[in-house]
């Protein structure tokens, strides 16, 4: 009968005459054969050591029988078979030792029972190691990453040559100063104490709140007593400085406030403006309307008729402006901030801009000092780009008057402790800002803020918001970090 043999016999491969177990005949394929149920009595007939069917020791082999070279060749070859036709398995699914059992000597245990079904489905006890081992890896990276992360993010080390400031002589800077300012409610001391600071700081522009504008573009009251007394000591003290009326409002656009598209609107800001200069010691006004959409022309027909209707000769229009947009944020994300087409379309009918470095969002100084210094690098060539070309005296067209020798260029430093997502004071503070505008000046390869070219000097400085949320430890860094 297939499949067996007598003492001495060896096991033949069934279906394929003549020839062993596990091999092959001329002509045939060489297939691999299982190792059944009957080929396994067939050993033990043959005087294999395998358990007997009753169950007892195993059985000597025969003298001269051929079973152990059978088996011997069964598993030579049966091994490599199934290993080579086994389906591939990512590491961390495979099952170590899975074929030790079957490749156990004759004499070894079997192998343990079999788990249940549910414990398959999980993996048992081996599936858990790998899923921990898994977890492990990921969480080493996860960690080794952030870790990376922060220390870029909260570190930003400077070469010696970014640290040093420009020369007093050149610094143009800025401050935003309270109402208060406006209306005279403050003491003798406190105004002496603003002077000295302005005199420490090199504040050559003092932006003065006089009052938000409402939706039909008026203010309350365009009287400032306080502009008097501004006016008289800094001129005791012998400072140049230029003080501009600051007015702020919300565009419509976003909200209620002031509607820029309506013609008369815009008159009524022109209007204000005009009483406000006439009625006291200033030498131009400041706008700070936001937000403005990159590409609104009505803000751009705005600041043509402030400078028609509202100032006379030698009197400054100043404006603050967004941030240029990075160019991998779509433009429905960050409507606001400016492209560099649109900043020099500012630039071209404005005395002064003064960049809002701040709200960015940046949660660690690192990452905040990169952004500024980048808008730095970035606005610098548009804005120079856009005042060479403007005209001079007498050579101006209607759309465009004639500007001043000199433009200034101002870049925000903040100094105010309110906590939300687009501000964070531990990375936007005046230590991480100022830090970052000295590096990025000094990158410019200029010597200090003064910028020449053909025809506009661009002064760069940096604009402290606000005077009325810096501390004394917030006044000494910044002196310390721009003297």
């Amino acid at each position: 009968m297939k499949g067996e043999a007598g003492p001495g016999e060896a096991v033949r491969d069934r279906g394929t005459p003549g020839t062993l177990a596990g091999q092959t005949g001329p002509g045939d394929e060489e297939v691999l054969q299982p190792f059944t149920t009957k080929d396994k009595e067939a050993n033990e007939r043959n005087g294999c050591p395998e358990q007997s069917s009753a169950g007892g020791p195993p059985v000597a082999p025969a003298a001269g029988s051929t079973g152990n070279r059978v088996e011997r060749r069964r598993r030579a070859r049966w091994r490599p078979r199934h290993r080579r036709f086994e389906p591939r398995r990512a590491w961390w699914r495979r099952e170590p030792g899975r074929h030790e059992w079957r490749d156990r000597e004759p004499g070894e245990a079997g192998p343990p029972p079999r788990s249940t079904a549910a414990d398959r489905s999980r993996g048992g006890l081996r599936g858990w190691r790998r899923r921990i081992r898994l977890l492990t890896t990921i969480l080493l990276l996860l960690t080794t990453g952030t870790a990376l992360g922060l220390a870029y993010g909260s570190y930003r080390q400077y070469p010696l040559r970014a640290v040093v400031p420009p020369p007093a002589s050149l610094q143009q800077n800025a401050v935003w100063l309270g109402h208060r300012w406006f209306s005279g409610m403050f003491t003798e001391a406190e105004l002496a104490e603003l002077v000295e600071r302005a005199e420490r700081n090199h504040f050559a522009y003092l932006f003065v709140h006089s009052g938000p504008l409402d939706q039909s573009g008026r203010v309350v009251d365009i009287q400032g007593p306080g502009t008097v007394r501004l006016r008289a000591a800094f001129t005791v003290a012998g400072l140049p400085v230029r003080i501009l009326a600051w007015l702020g409002g919300k565009n419509a656009e976003f909200g209620p406030g002031l509607d820029l598209n309506n013609p008369s609107t815009r008159h009524a800001i022109v209007e204000t403006i005009a009483a406000i200069l006439a009625q006291n010691p200033m030498d131009g006004v400041h706008l700070d309307i936001e937000p403005i959409r990159s590409g609104d022309r009505e803000f751009l027909l705005l600041l043509e008729e402030v400078r028609k209707g509202a100032l006379s000769s030698g009197q400054m229009l100043s404006v603050a402006t967004y941030q240029l947009r990075p160019a991998w944020i779509p433009a429905f994300v960050l409507p606001a901030m400016y492209t560099p087409e649109y900043m020099g379309e500012v630039a071209r009918r404005v005395d002064q801009i003064a960049v809002m470095t701040y709200d960015t969002a940046m949660p660690l100084p690192g990452l905040y000092q990169r952004w500024v210094e980048g808008q730095v690098r970035r606005i610098v060539p548009v804005v120079k780009q856009a005042v060479a070309g403007k005209s001079r005296p007498g050579e101006s067209p209607d759309s465009i008057p004639a500007l001043p020798e000199t433009f200034s260029l101002l870049f925000g430093v903040p100094s105010y402790e309110e906590r939300r997502f687009g501000h964070w004071p531990s990375a936007e503070n005046v230590a991480a800002g100022s830090q970052a505008l000295v590096a990025a000046f000094a990158d410019l390869g200029r010597e200090g803020p003064g910028n020449h070219d053909d025809r506009t000097t661009v002064d760069l400085g940096y604009a402290l918001y606000a005077e009325w949320t810096t501390d004394a430890t917030e006044w000494a860094a910044l002196e310390h970090l721009w003297r």
